[in-house]
């Protein structure tokens, strides 16, 4: 098998350290590249790795600069519309969780208040961070956790900027306004 061969099957390896050297040897190559070498650099352009295909790119240039990278370009698009899409996806796992905690937690305090869970158990202001994080690790929805911790962060801040103590953030914001106002 040629060098050139052999570089041509590191681009299908699973690992991209050895995707962005074939890459780059190839790049480097000093005899012409055959059209099959030319078409997995091609692909390569696509490559989940950035620096990967970038380096196909690069290669092309060198040794097909009358390809038109149309196709490169049109496969980009797509790599981006999918990046756009695990952005949307992340953003909307964040606003859930966010949103999700204040509810859950406004109306938890609530329900509590009003069967007076509170006054003979603190424990039970724990509670709705207990069974937060266990849907999260049960779920594995990481951006869900993202955005509770976010409302967790905020709700703290908020209590703080109002001259409450620090652990009075295991209080909802705002149901716990009135709570502890008292």
């Amino acid at each position: 098998m040629s060098d050139i061969q052999s570089l041509m099957e590191l681009l299908k390896s699973g690992n991209p350290n050895q995707r962005y050297d074939a890459c780059e040897q190839l790049r480097v190559a000093r005899q012409p590249l055959s059209q099959d070498a030319i078409d997995e650099l091609s692909l390569a352009t696509s490559d989940s790795n950035l620096d990967v295909a970038d380096a196909a790119r690069r290669a092309l240039a060198l040794h097909a600069p009358q390809l038109k990278l149309d196709a490169v370009l049109e496969r980009e698009t797509e790599g981006q519309a999918t990046t756009d899409t695990v952005a949307a996806t992340r953003t909307r796992d964040i606003m859930i969780g966010f949103f999700g905690w204040v509810l859950f937690h406004n109306i938890y305090f609530l329900i509590g208040i009003q069967f007076d869970f509170f006054a003979s158990n603190v424990g039970f202001l724990i509670l709705p961070f207990a069974i937060a994080l266990l849907l999260i690790i049960i779920t594995k929805k990481v951006w869900i956790g993202v955005g509770s911790a976010i409302a967790i962060l905020s709700s703290a801040v908020l209590w703080m900027s109002f001259g409450f103590p620090f652990l009075a953030f295991l209080f909802p914001f705002p149901v716990g306004m009135a709570f502890l106002a008292q």
